[in-house]
């Protein structure tokens, strides 16, 4: 189980933390003993709020694009490995969904959200596009959601995700033993396929 554990930023995504993800997702993906993989975020409620943007500011400031070029290239990798993942993966997105946590999590076999699920692409607001796949599952939205969603960044919660496709399961967190172990999870999910 991958747990992105930097509660205090929100679980922001460092280049490190990018890094880290790639390895082990390509080390887990090779290793015949998993069966399936499963990620959430560390930490009382955010899942993850997407790229460390304060880290890339402060690296803008300093001058060190490198940095910011290796944040944006391990970032984007992983989200390829997501999208490109041969084994059943599991996305428990409770609390903040936003930006590159989209992109690490949308691509998932099962994408589980709770009623404490917040959803966005807040980058637009800062005049970033939206990225980390971004273009892949904003466009397969019904209607114009996604091109709404895309320009304006709005929000969305836990059920209006499960009403647009979004995500795949839904539960309330607090009254969810599915939210215990690796194991519970895994049978919850075999129940409601």
């Amino acid at each position: 189980m991958a747990i992105l554990n930097r509660p205090s930023a929100l679980n922001a995504i460092t280049a490190s933390m990018a890094a880290r993800l790639n390895r082990l997702y390509e080390s887990w993906e090779e290793n015949s003993t998993i069966g399936f993989v499963m990620m959430k975020g560390g930490g009382e409620w955010p899942f993850c709020s997407g790229t460390d943007v304060v880290a890339l500011y402060r690296m803008l400031n300093e001058g060190k694009t490198e940095e910011c070029k290796a944040l944006f290239q391990s970032l984007y990798k992983f989200v390829y490995v997501m999208g490109t993942y041969l084994k059943p993966h599991v996305a428990i997105m409770d609390g903040i969904v936003m930006g590159g946590g989209a992109g690490i999590s949308l691509p998932g076999m099962f994408r589980v959200v709770s009623d404490r699920t917040v959803f966005s692409t807040p980058e637009v607001q800062i005049g970033f596009h939206p990225d980390a796949g971004a273009s892949y599952y904003l466009s397969r939205l019904p209607g114009y959601l996604g091109e709404y969603l895309a320009l304006t960044g709005e929000k969305l919660n836990g059920v209006e995700m499960m009403a647009c496709g979004l995500a795949t399961h839904y539960s309330l967190k607090e009254s969810n033993p599915c939210y215990q172990t690796t194991f519970e999870i895994w049978q919850c999910l075999q129940v409601q396929l």
